[in-house]
């Protein structure tokens, strides 16, 4: 009996998963799709933001908040240090939207 339940749990569960993966694939079909739109229509603008400075507590926060105060999406964030200087370079790639006017 007990091997019975547990394999009807785990089924029960897998399919609740399998079903949620659907579910997520479905919304990010729609999210490639007004992607593709907002290029085609030339409302979505790309940006690759280059910052260069001395290593410090919260440099990374700090910018992004600042992407988000613009209303900028971070798509991508890189840093990197040298080895012989005390400068980090961070790197973001972010998209906006254009509002027309």
């Amino acid at each position: 009996f007990s091997l019975r339940f547990t394999i009807n749990y785990f089924k029960k569960k897998t399919m609740e998963d399998l079903k949620a993966t659907e579910a997520m694939q479905a919304m990010a079909g729609d999210v490639d799709f007004k992607l593709m739109e907002g290029i085609i229509e030339g409302s979505a603008i790309f940006f690759c933001i280059n910052t260069t400075c001395h290593g410090a507590w919260g440099t990374l926060p700090k910018l992004m908040k600042a992407l988000f105060d613009l209303q900028l999406e971070a798509i991508d964030h890189r840093s990197w240090s040298s080895r012989y200087e005390d400068t980090v370079v961070d790197e973001v790639y972010c998209k906006g939207d254009v509002k027309g006017g």
